[in-house]
């Protein structure tokens, strides 16, 4: 059985009680039934027996297939084996074989690609975060042995007996979304606007007979089980039935009142051969009348009753006492009174001339071919650098709005900031916020931050570039897009993170005192490179992972198809 890595995962060294964080706390651990009697056996007759008992709860009601007990957590969220020494005492007197499978294998995660093994690393791990980030060949696959896994017997399987070409073509698909990514040119947002194209084009496509069912089983599955189920009960409320407002009552206004127009009269010639799909009946349609369905039963209540309710159970604090005002007011602002007119001389013409060339030699034959030749084609067209180029003329003369991009940044990290246990992750979240006037004004905070990317260094942008490429290559072999029930479901929460993670870097005070003072360059790039690590490693173990993140990130994206891929464009104005 062959085993492969990124090569940061070679040079990872757990830093136990040097390192800056502990994946002792803010994760649920879950223990399945082997394990348990494995330390039960092992602790049995000593004093940490009755701990054993007393603290390793049975994990009821948790459906079939959940794993038999839980691991108890102290006030501070901090596991209760937790020692002094920030050493796990369990680990420490009893060895690695009694501990349950997420702490043994935490940071590595293992996945069975029919019959290869690849490992690779949580970023919510300050370690895996830093050496992923900055070192520049820190992605480059290399061959490793079984062992780097830890226990590669529970790794996960993926693609065994698939009979449908998604599956079939799912390492391919992969590949070709990787190669987009790491390229250096064009910029980061157009080709996460490229590869937000593919995904439409290869969900479009015809799949055999199950492959829906199976996509949803493993986007159903996928957040269970490990470090990716591990927030506790009452951290989903405050993303519930309230943060998808953005989108509402502001991110439509412009396509309403003729704002549409643009796409219609003449801008829809472009679309040649099924290209046009993306942003006819698609663009314009998803926040007119019916576009608004799915916000409807819960999701439109957000802003009624003063704004608080959606944040329930301890996360309404950020938006209680006029905090909700951004989104009202903010939000609504930038499309109201002329705000259309970004998109009239914007997305009326970025797909002409060039973006249906690359998809001219085989668009319509696929279709004749059954199921394999449409795959084979699109992959094709899209490693094409020309095509990322096209995507990138197209994409770069759109003109968007910044203020709500801004309020679903600070929305996030608001919601969060009043479910997480951890005072490291509280204090900053609150200087992020603080840094950008408390984000109350989305505008502003979208020229605050404007300001400060345009005034970082030309050298500092360019390792910034590297950070965010390297975050979203991990996030690929992280997580298998096959667990979304549409690739470009995925690819529309990979838009969402790195936005948030984007927002968030520049508003961290290490980067805001680079952005006005970069002098000694090399001590400049150490401080950046501190900062990313620490937003991307607290992004990761406390946001990018909540459930309730990923319900806000469904609403967000709507009912799939146009309407995702427009509304992704409003993420991607400020990456």
């Amino acid at each position: 059985m062959t085993a492969t890595a990124p090569r940061y995962m070679t040079r990872f060294r757990c830093l136990a009680e040097s390192c800056e964080d502990t994946c002792c706390a803010g994760l649920v651990v879950t223990v399945s039934e082997a394990r348990w009697r494995r330390l039960r056996d092992a602790v049995a007759g000593s004093p940490e027996a009755a701990r054993v008992e007393d603290f390793i709860r049975p994990d009821e009601g948790s459906g079939p297939g959940a794993e038999a007990a839980v691991v108890a957590k102290r006030e501070d969220g901090h596991c209760v084996f937790l020692d002094a020494s920030k050493l796990c005492a369990l680990h420490r007197a009893y060895g690695e074989a009694v501990l349950p499978d997420a702490c043994a294998t935490f940071p590595r995660v293992a996945t069975r690609w029919g019959g290869r093994l690849e490992v690779t690393g949580t970023l919510a791990c300050p370690e895996v975060a830093r050496l992923c980030l900055l070192a520049e060949d820190a992605l480059e696959p290399v061959p490793v042995s079984e062992d780097v896994a830890v226990r590669p017997e529970v790794a996960r399987r993926l693609g065994e007996g698939a009979g449908d070409a998604w599956m079939r073509h799912a390492e391919s698909v992969r590949s070709v979304a990787m190669g987009m990514l790491q390229r250096r040119e064009p910029p980061f947002a157009s080709r996460l606007f490229a590869l937000g194209q593919l995904a439409l084009r290869l969900d479009a496509l015809p799949v055999q007979e199950g492959a829906e069912a199976a996509l949803r089983a493993g986007a159903e599955a996928s957040f269970q089980a490990g470090a990716e189920a591990s927030f506790q009960a009452g951290g989903e409320a405050p993303f519930q039935a309230g943060v998808e407002a953005p989108f509402q009552a502001g991110v439509e206004a412009p396509f309403q009142a003729g704002g549409e127009a643009p796409l219609r009269a003449g801008g829809e010639a472009p679309f040649q051969a099924g290209v046009e799909a993306p942003f006819q009946a698609g663009v314009e349609a998803p926040f007119q009348a019916g576009g608004e369905a799915p916000f409807q039963a819960g999701g439109e209540a957000p802003f009624q009753a003063g704004g608080e309710a959606p944040f329930q159970a301890g996360g309404e604090a950020p938006f209680q006492a006029g905090g909700e005002a951004p989104l009202r007011a903010g939000v609504e602002a930038p499309f109201q009174a002329g705000g259309e007119a970004p998109f009239r001389a914007g997305v009326e013409a970025p797909f002409r001339a060039g973006t249906e060339a690359p998809f001219r030699p085989g668009v319509e034959a696929p279709f004749r071919s059954g199921v394999e030749a449409p795959f084979q084609e699109v992959l094709r067209s899209f490693a094409a650098p020309e095509t990322l180029s096209a995507m990138h003329e197209n994409f770069s003369a759109l003109v968007l709005p910044g203020g709500p991009w801004a309020a679903i940044c600070a929305t996030v990290l608001k919601a969060r900031l009043g479910s997480v246990r951890s005072e490291r992750f509280s204090s900053f979240a609150r200087a992020v916020l603080a840094s950008y006037g408390g984000a109350e004004n989305p505008d502003e905070a979208w020229r605050i931050h404007a300001e400060r990317r345009e005034r970082l260094a030309p050298a500092l942008s360019e390792r910034v570039e590297q950070y965010f490429r390297h975050h979203a290559v991990n996030h690929w072999l992280r997580h298998p897009f096959t667990d979304s029930p549409r690739l470009l479901d995925y690819v529309f929460r990979l838009v969402l993170r790195a936005a948030v993670l984007r927002w968030t870097l520049f508003g961290h005070p290490a980067v805001v005192a680079l952005c006005a003072d970069a002098e000694d360059m090399a001590e400049s790039r150490a401080r950046l490179d501190a900062a990313a690590v620490e937003c991307v490693q607290l992004l990761a173990k406390h946001v990018e992972q909540a459930p309730e993140l990923h319900s806000l990130a469904q609403g967000l994206a709507g009912q799939g198809g146009a309407e995702t891929l427009g509304r992704m464009l409003v993420l991607l104005k400020g990456l």
